[in-house]
Formats: C-alpha cells, sequence, structure tokens
C-alpha cells in the first residue's frame, strides 16, 4: 500500500509514468540502485524548479 501512496506522490509532482515506471523498476532491483534511483528524483525536482522561476 505504501508503494502506491508513494506512486501517487510521484504523479501529483507531474513525473512522467515512463520516470515512474523507471523508478519502480530501479526500486524493485535492490539497494544497488539507490543513487540511481535518488539521481532521478532529484533530476526531476530540477526540472519542475526550472519551470517555475
Amino acid at each position: 500500500m505504501e508503494s502506491i501512496q508513494f506512486i501517487k506522490a510521484l504523479r501529483s509532482t507531474d513525473m512522467s509514468i515512463a520516470n515512474i515506471k523507471r523508478y519502480v523498476q530501479l526500486f524493485n532491483e535492490g539497494k544497488e540502485t539507490v543513487q540511481e534511483r535518488k539521481e532521478l528524483i532529484q533530476n526531476h525536482k530540477k526540472k519542475k524548479d526550472i519551470l517555475y522561476i
């Protein structure tokens, strides 16, 4: 249930379905993908920040 809430939260930030799918794929691959997941979130945040400047 928590994962569904997290996916909804990502979508509410206008993250693309493709990036959400990528995040879920990375999550399912395990702890070794933490850095890549972090970068995906950070890149999304940067794009959002640029749109609102």
